[in-house]
């Protein structure tokens, strides 16, 4: 959401993050029902174990194994930032 109040995201962009927004509720017994194509789309079913990740100003589910590779991903990418920003300053 920062990135549609920058204006960092352009219409279509925030169309497609609008229309897969769902608004959830937690039950009496502090579960979150996941919308059934949300779950699809994370690969995650019923039964599955899930890693829930905070991220600043909310939180993430994730499935387990697609998560690791998120932050294998995301550890490479601080990495190369780190090294362009070293070399930057010579």
């Amino acid at each position: 959401m920062e990135k549609v109040r920058r204006g960092e995201m352009n219409r279509n962009q925030q169309r497609a993050l609008a229309a897969n927004a769902v608004e959830v509720t937690i039950d009496a017994q502090g579960r979150i029902n996941i919308d059934e194509k949300l779950r699809a789309y994370a690969g995650l079913s019923l039964d599955s174990k899930v890693i829930i990740s905070g991220s600043f100003d909310r939180c993430e589910i994730w499935d387990p194994a697609r998560h690791e590779r998120m932050s294998e991903a995301g550890t490479e990418y601080c990495h190369l930032v780190s090294v362009d920003s070293d070399n930057s300053q010579t």
